[in-house]
C-alpha cells in the first residue's frame, strides 16, 4: 500500500513538473518569437535554397511588385519606398534580432504583402537598407544618410537614403521610415540632405503616399531638427564618408554625456572611420 501511494505520489509530482516546464518554455518562446522565427527561416532557407538564391529570389519578386505599380523611373523609386514602409512597422523592444538581417527583412516583407502576416519590426535604418537593397537589384544608384542634432541629450542618427532619380539626374530624399520624400516649395523640385541643410523650413514641403503634403500630417517635425549636420556613410564602400556640418546650426563643441562625453567630430571620427570633415 504504501509503494502504491508513493508511486502515485511519484506520478504527480512528475506531471506537475511536465506542466511547469511546458508553461515557461511557452513563455520563453512568447518572449523571444522574433528570435525563434529567424532561426526556423534560416533553417528552411538552408533546406531549400543557398542564400544567394532565395534574396535573389525575393528580389525579383519584390521587383517585379513594383515594377507593375511604376510608369516612370520616378514613380518606381517611390513605389520601392511605400513598399518598405507598407510591410514594415518601426522596431520595437521585442523585435530586435533580426533588424539588419536583410534578406531575412525583405523575405519577410514579401510574406507581408502576399498574405497580410504581421510585419516585421524595424529601426530607420534597416529599413534604408533594404530599400538599397531593392534599388541596387534594380540598378539604380542610392546611398545611406544619417543626420544629427545637437538638441537631443544623445547623438542619436536618423537613417534614410538618397536615390540619384534617372529621369533628373539629381539625389533625391527617399525616407522609407516616414515614407515621405521632400520639395522646394518654389520650384516644386525634389530636395537632397543639402538642400535640407540650408533651406528654411518655410520653403520645404514633406510629402508622402497619395500625395499627402506637410509637417503635421506626416509627422516629421522632429526631422527637419535634425538636418544640421548630415553623414554620407560610405566607408563600406571603400570610400570616406563625408560629414557636413552647418556651424549656426550645430554646436561643435557641446559634449554628450550618454556618448562618452564625446563632443560631435569626436564621435563622428571613430563611428565612421575619420571622415572628411565639410564646414559651413
Amino acid at each position: 500500500m504504501n509503494k502504491k501511494r508513493f508511486l502515485a505520489r511519484l506520478y504527480t509530482t512528475a506531471v506537475i513538473i511536465s506542466i511547469i516546464f511546458n508553461l515557461c518554455f511557452a513563455i520563453f518562446l512568447l518572449q523571444d518569437w522574433s528570435r525563434i522565427r529567424l532561426i526556423g527561416w534560416n533553417l528552411k532557407r538552408s533546406m531549400l535554397y543557398s542564400p544567394k538564391e532565395e534574396h535573389a529570389q525575393t528580389l525579383h519578386h519584390i521587383s517585379a511588385i513594383v515594377r507593375s505599380q511604376a510608369f516612370t523611373k520616378a514613380e518606381l523609386i517611390d513605389q520601392v519606398r511605400i513598399f518598405v514602409h507598407s510591410n514594415t512597422v518601426h522596431i520595437d523592444a521585442g523585435n530586435k534580432y533580426a533588424a539588419f538581417n536583410t534578406p531575412y527583412a525583405l523575405s519577410r516583407m514579401l510574406q507581408t504583402y502576399k498574405s497580410n502576416q504581421k510585419p516585421l519590426h524595424l529601426t530607420c535604418g534597416s529599413r534604408a537598407f533594404a530599400m538599397k537593397a531593392i534599388l541596387d537589384y534594380m540598378g539604380i544608384d542610392s546611398r545611406s544618410v544619417n543626420i544629427y542634432t545637437d538638441e537631443e541629450k544623445r547623438l542619436r542618427a536618423h537613417s534614410f537614403l538618397e536615390v540619384e532619380n534617372p529621369d533628373t539626374k539629381r539625389w533625391e530624399i527617399q525616407d522609407p521610415e516616414f515614407n515621405v520624400y521632400y520639395v522646394d516649395s518654389k520650384t516644386k523640385e525634389r530636395l537632397s540632405s543639402i538642400h535640407m541643410l540650408f533651406y528654411e523650413k518655410e520653403r520645404v514641403i514633406p510629402v508622402s503616399k497619395d500625395g499627402l503634403a506637410g509637417w503635421d500630417v506626416n509627422n516629421v517635425q522632429k526631422i527637419y531638427k535634425k538636418f544640421k549636420a548630415v553623414v554620407y556613410d560610405t566607408k563600406n564602400l571603400d570610400n570616406k564618408s563625408i560629414v557636413i556640418i552647418r556651424r549656426e546650426r550645430f554646436d561643435i563643441s557641446r559634449r554628450f554625456p550618454e556618448n562618452n562625453n564625446e563632443n560631435f567630430i569626436e564621435f563622428a571620427n571613430h563611428n565612421f572611420g575619420n571622415p572628411l570633415f565639410l564646414f559651413y
